[in-house]
């Protein structure tokens, strides 16, 4: 009878030391550093923007594979508001696509801007839209545009 308990009591045990299971990890949402539409067609991406600064003049790259950039250049610092942007102005908007340049005219809203000590851009957090130059027939709308640069 004791032997019977005991071996009762040691299922009993080891049903109830069931090992719980680790509870699933909360997903890390992408948090894209650009996403507009391209002439209707979706682009976003979460690491592929980069800034610089030399001499007064900064920028903002964002790369769209291996031969086409998003280029936002400007002079000094651009505080939060809402900027005009017209070719060779301050700010400006420029589209490499394929080696050519096409220059754009619209506006940009930063929500946000932050520099470091050196002057490179640590935060451009806004919203644009813009419509490029035409060459040799082509030309490109950026549309429903999202910036969110945060190097800090």
């Amino acid at each position: 009878m004791k032997k019977t308990i005991l071996v009762f009591a040691a299922l009993l045990f080891l049903i109830g030391c069931k090992k719980k299971k680790d509870p699933e990890p909360t997903p890390v949402p992408v948090v894209n550093q650009i996403s507009v539409k391209i002439n209707g067609t979706d682009f976003s991406c979460s690491s592929c923007g980069n800034s610089y600064s030399s001499g007064g003049l900064g920028g903002i790259n964002f790369f769209e594979g291996t031969s086409n950039r998003v280029i936002f250049s400007f002079s000094g610092f651009l505080a939060p508001g809402t900027y005009s942007l017209v070719p060779f102005a301050n700010p400006s908007f420029t589209y490499e696509k394929d080696g050519r340049y096409f220059r754009g005219r619209g506006t940009l809203k930063l929500t946000e801007t932050d520099t470091s000590a050196n002057g490179a851009v640590n935060k451009f957090i806004g919203t644009f839209s813009c419509m490029t130059d035409t060459s040799n027939g082509a030309f490109y709308n950026f549309t429903e545009g999202a910036l969110n640069i945060n190097f800090k």
